[in-house]
């Protein structure tokens, strides 16, 4: 991998941690429409994905998926068990801080307190990037020998945003429907606050990105 590349995993990689931490932070856009502060950070995955897609090729934007989607796990395996050690120790707050932001839930085994994070919003979120990341570069692979570099990266962020979208508040509808009832009017009131944000994000990144990949 390109040190460029390795540059934009490392970026892609952060702005997915950012997404995971700011996942429950809530945010009122207009009345009774409320996202949460992620998918506003969510969409700069896509240029740099766009980005990584037209430097490096189909194969390098997939291999730094693959590479994104091991990098958060194995962050958040350190984290949990860095959390774990801390807890039998005397807590100060660092670790009380990491504790709150990355493993907020645990268990008790005899004296041992374990910490892990929200598992459920972690593989949610990272199967959906993974997916509708590969759907971005699959249309990005196929649009560029037919269009434009703007219509290119329009069309490809546009499908996959929107497709992203309805499986990730459908999912997170679904498994939050367990313990509690399936509310359709919210569950639409989401996917609407979550559409009108990945339309104006998407045309912001269109016209940034031509800008970006011609100086480079």
């Amino acid at each position: 991998m390109k040190k460029k590349n390795i540059s934009y995993l490392l970026v892609l990689s952060f702005l997915m941690l950012l997404c995971l931490i700011y996942s429950n932070k809530e945010v009122y856009i207009a009345k009774n429409l409320i996202i949460n502060l992620s998918i506003v950070i969510y969409p700069i995955s896509f240029l740099i994905t766009g980005l990584i897609t037209k430097e490096g090729g189909i194969k390098e934007s997939k291999k730094s998926l693959k590479l994104t989607f091991l990098i958060i796990l194995i962050f958040y395996l350190i984290t949990s068990i860095l959390c774990t050690i801390n807890s039998t120790t005397n807590s100060n707050d660092i670790s009380t801080s990491l504790r709150e932001v990355f493993t907020p839930n645990y268990f008790n085994v005899y004296d041992l307190t374990i910490y892990y994070p929200n598992l459920i919003n972690l593989f949610t979120m990272l199967i959906v990037f993974y997916l509708s990341h590969n759907i971005f570069i699959i249309l990005y692979d196929i649009c560029k020998n037919y269009v434009s570099i703007f219509l290119t990266f329009v069309i490809a962020i546009l499908i996959s945003g929107f497709i992203d979208q309805m499986l990730y508040v459908s999912f997170t509808t679904i498994f939050n429907g367990l313990n509690t009832k399936l509310d359709l009017v919210n569950y639409v009131k989401n996917l609407t606050a979550n559409f009108i944000i990945t339309i104006f994000t998407s045309i912001i990144l269109s016209i940034i990105f031509p800008i970006i990949t011609k100086k480079n």
